[in-house]
């Protein structure tokens, strides 16, 4: 069994959350983005600049959590 702390798992997120940020501000135009429904094999289409602002919030809600732990673990 591998246990990771709170903090570590948050910052593997807001990982994760950048590399998604990146990857849909580097698309070109004419391209489409999907969204995966949760626990299915189906996809639908979305709008990339909804998709990339709720991104960019998911980025930085955690960052301003980790921050907070980090201050009441010192």
């Amino acid at each position: 069994m591998i246990m990771i702390s709170f903090t570590h798992f948050r910052r593997m997120i807001v990982k994760e959350q950048k590399v998604v940020v990146d990857e849909l501000s580097n698309l070109k135009k004419n391209r489409k983005v999907y969204i995966q429904q949760r626990n299915s094999n189906i996809f639908f289409l979305a709008d990339k600049s909804q998709i990339l602002s709720s991104s960019k919030s998911m980025c930085l809600h955690p960052l301003i959590h980790i921050k907070n732990i980090d201050e009441l673990s010192v």
